[in-house]
Order: C-alpha cells, then structure tokens, then sequence
C-alpha cells in the first residue's frame, strides 16, 4: 500500500542530505542520500501523517569556518 504522504525528494547532486520536520528542523542531517532515504521511508511508516522533507544539505552548511 503507497504512502498517503509521500516523502518530498529535491534533487541535488551527490552529497549529503537532511531530513526535515513540518517546522523546519533537521531531525537527520550529513548523511548520504541512500542512508537518509532508508531513514525518511522507515519515518513515514511510523508516523505516515507528518510531512517530512527530504534534501540536500544547504552549501552554507558545509563552509568550513
């Protein structure tokens, strides 16, 4: 049976990815995109009413200071 709330995927090129709450929150970040993938489906099983959104991480996280 699909998912009634399917994950939203933004595209990037190779890297790593965050998965985000509905407010905004990084509750997975820095991981690579098939970790953080398995992580999002195992989510949307478990609470198959929350949004979550799946993305890269934003380049301005990844500067080194």
């Amino acid at each position: 049976m699909a998912s009634p709330n399917p994950p939203h995927f933004h595209q990037s090129a190779d890297g790593l990815y965050q998965i985000l709450t509905p407010d905004g929150r990084a509750i997975v970040n820095y991981l690579p995109g098939r970790i953080a993938r398995s992580i999002l489906i195992d989510l949307q099983a478990m609470l198959p009413g929350v949004k979550f959104t799946f993305q890269a991480v934003p380049a301005n996280q990844l500067e080194i200071v």
